[in-house]
C-alpha cells in the first residue's frame, strides 16, 4: 500500500525539514548578528541596510515551510486518489495508520523535548508555523492518513482501476 508509505514520508520529511528551518534560522540569525554588529558594517549605513534586510528574509523559511506542508498533503490527495485497492484490505490499511500515527506521535515528542532546550527552544517559538505543524504531528498525521483511506477506498467504482 503505497499510500501508507506516503503518510509516513510525510511525517518523517516534515520532521527533519523543521528541524532543519529551525536549526538554519539560529545559524544565519547568529551570523547576521554578529556582522550587523562588527564595527565595519555598523558605520556603513547601505551594509547595514542590506544586513538587516537579510536578517528579515531569514525569517522567510517558515513560510516556505508552509508551502512544503501544503505540496505534501495535496501529494498524498492525488496519489491517494489515483491508487485503488479492493476495500477488504481497508482495515489492514487502518491498522498500517495506527503504527504510522503512533511513529509521528513519537516524533512529536522528540519536537516538544527539542522546544525544551532553551537556545533552540526560543529559535523555534519564532517560527510559529512550523512549530504547530510539528507540535501537532500525530493529528496532522491522522488527518492525512483519514484522507488517504476515504479516497483509496471509497471511490465509485467506476473510477477505479483495479
Amino acid at each position: 500500500m503505497a499510500s501508507l508509505r506516503d503518510i509516513l514520508v510525510f511525517s518523517i520529511i516534515l520532521f527533519i525539514i523543521g528541524l532543519a528551518v529551525v536549526m538554519s534560522n539560529y545559524i544565519s540569525h547568529s551570523i547576521a548578528l554578529s556582522i550587523i554588529n562588527s564595527t565595519t558594517i555598523s558605520s556603513n549605513p547601505y551594509a547595514n541596510a542590506t544586513m538587516t534586510a537579510g536578517n528579515a528574509a531569514i525569517n522567510m523559511g517558515d513560510y516556505i515551510y508552509l508551502g512544503l506542508f501544503i505540496g505534501l498533503l495535496l501529494f498524498i490527495i492525488v496519489s491517494a486518489w489515483f491508487v485503488s485497492d479492493y476495500p477488504i484490505f481497508a482495515p489492514i490499511y487502518f491498522f498500517g495508520l495506527v503504527i504510522v500515527v503512533f511513529v509521528s506521535y513519537v516524533l512529536q515528542g522528540s519536537w516538544l523535548n527539542f522546544l525544551t532546550n532553551s537556545v533552540m527552544g526560543s529559535t523555534a517559538l519564532n517560527l510559529p508555523i512550523t512549530s504547530f505543524i510539528l507540535s501537532n504531528l500525530c493529528y496532522f498525521t491522522a488527518v492525512a492518513g483519514l484522507i488517504g483511506l476515504v479516497l483509496i477506498y471509497g471511490k465509485p467504482k467506476s473510477e477505479a482501476s483495479v
